[in-house]
């Protein structure tokens, strides 16, 4: 079966002319495959990729830290999905979301603005966001969008009293040996990390660090980018969570309820 695995993830590579892949199959008793294909960066050199390679985990920040710390935090009683942001982030404008809008994606916030040309931190992102105007009352429509992620990333900040990248550290990634997991990994794992595209803002093959404009502006750490992670990780992630250890099985049915939302765009 391994062999089958490791063909498809070829054939993949191949097909989409992707530099390179990784994936971790596992069957709930354990691993049933864990491989690569391909190369972890191309230019100015080519380098294969590794089982140990890192990868920037992108958007899947919102999921496995972001949502993840949220609804531990909401269970431990010091939150409501349905409280206004401003009861805790006291800036005007938050008043218009509730929690539950901004993690379904509901709040009628635009998709993307450059914020990364003229905000240096997440405190002066929040306040962007707060103005920003919106395309429709929050709650009647989903449209996925950064910004909600990012609030809610403040808001895990100041709800347990430690930014969003210590408090998944001690509560999530050390909690459950993700030993490979971090927001802004260090100098030393720089070799390790998949590049991920020659920058033009940035004038530079983005490598360790991340490739998002706004996550990279606000220092790295934020609710809707920056993680980094292995295949092998997110597997005892996913293990986690589905499991219980995280979040009980009642706020993970919450996490996972569909129709929501009325409608789409």
């Amino acid at each position: 079966m391994a062999t089958n695995f490791q063909q498809v993830l070829q054939q993949a590579v191949a097909a989409a002319r992707a530099p390179g892949a990784a994936a971790f199959v596992s069957g709930g008793d354990g691993a049933l495959f864990s491989g690569v294909a391909g190369n972890a960066q191309t230019t100015p050199t080519r380098d294969p990729a590794t089982a140990d390679t890192v990868y920037d985990l992108a958007s899947l920040t919102k999921v496995v830290a972001t949502t993840t710390a949220f609804m531990m935090l909401h269970e431990q009683g010091k939150v409501d999905l349905d409280d206004r942001v401003n009861t805790v982030i006291p800036v005007g404008g938050m008043e218009r979301f509730t929690f539950r809008h901004l993690l379904n994606h509901t709040t009628g916030l635009p998709s993307f603005k450059p914020l990364y040309k003229d905000v240096t931190s997440i405190d002066e992102a929040i306040a962007r966001i707060a103005g920003m105007d919106l395309s429709w009352t929050p709650g009647t429509r989903r449209r996925y969008s950064d910004f909600g992620f990012m609030t809610l990333g403040k808001a895990v900040e100041l709800l347990s009293g430690k930014r969003l990248d210590i408090y998944c550290r001690d509560h999530i990634f050390d909690a459950l040996g993700m030993v490979h997991t971090t927001f802004n990994p260090p100098a030393d794992w720089r070799e390790r990390c998949a590049a991920t595209e020659r920058c033009a803002w940035r004038g530079r093959v983005i490598r360790g660090v991340v490739h998002d404009e706004n996550a990279y502006a606000v220092g790295g750490v934020s609710g809707h980018a920056g993680l980094f992670s292995t295949p092998f990780d997110l597997g005892i992630f996913c293990n986690a969570l589905l499991n219980g250890r995280l979040v009980s099985t009642a706020t993970l049915a919450e996490m996972t309820r569909t129709g929501q939302v009325p409608s789409y765009s």
